[in-house]
């Protein structure tokens, strides 16, 4: 594990994508279509959580409309400690807005102890809706 770790390029862009256009929102759609549709295995959640990603374009809805197949939770927990300095939803914000998940704003340990509580409660819920629901049909 320490020798994977070691090898990762943390904070590095690289170049041909900073060229690119619109190299940014490409990246994230690509970052929530590889997390969202991993057909090796299947997870309980998505979760996103970081500080607010505000971009110039959103995400196309080609995009969109390709996740919108997507049927566990999603969750978006950004960071921003003056909220009211930047109130408007960003790009991920969208995103999961769009996949009806939830969007929690952290500004102080006790919002993420709250919204971590939300988030394992839903989780859960959700795996049982789920093998509560296969469960009469094999009776």
């Amino acid at each position: 594990m320490g020798t994977a770790l070691n090898s990762l390029n943390l904070g590095t862009v690289d170049l041909k994508r900073l060229s690119q256009k619109h190299g940014d929102t490409e990246f994230l759609g690509n970052l929530i279509t590889k997390e969202l549709k991993d057909d090796r295995q299947q997870s309980d959640a998505v979760i996103f959580a970081g500080p607010k990603v505000m971009l110039e374009d959103a995400l196309s809805q080609d995009t969109l409309k390709q996740l919108s197949e997507v049927r566990m939770p999603v969750f978006y927990m950004n960071y921003n400690l003056n909220p009211q300095t930047n109130p408007w939803r960003d790009a991920i914000g969208n995103a999961v807005r769009y996949l009806k998940g939830l969007e929690f704003t952290i500004t102080r340990p006790r919002d993420l102890f709250f919204s971590w509580s939300e988030i394992m409660g839903r989780i859960v819920k959700s795996k049982v809706g789920r093998n509560g629901s296969a469960s009469p049909a094999s009776q």
